[in-house]
């Protein structure tokens, strides 16, 4: 099917649709698509699980003590600085 007989299809399915869940998700659907066009594959958003998987994540390390102070992070950034001028 060519490309504006596809988009008239669309047009006139979509408006058939009253529903506003099924339209907000066929929108999200067609976001994501396009965002994901313009990123590239390897720059994919992170859908809501993984998002919050890597939350859950970053509180067990932290409660581990797994992370650098503030201070610990100028100090590393200091030893790069001190890199790149020798």
């Amino acid at each position: 099917m060519a490309t504006n007989n596809l988009k008239q299809e669309l047009h006139k399915t979509i408006d058939t649709i009253d529903e506003d869940e099924i339209l907000q998700r066929i929108k999200e659907h067609i976001d994501l698509e396009i965002i994901t066009s313009k990123l590239g594959e390897n720059l994919k958003p992170y859908t809501q699980k993984e998002f919050i998987a890597m939350l859950q994540e970053s509180e067990e390390q932290y409660k581990r003590g797994d992370f650098y102070t503030h201070e610990e992070v100028k100090d590393i950034i200091k030893g790069w600085r001190t890199k790149d001028t020798k």
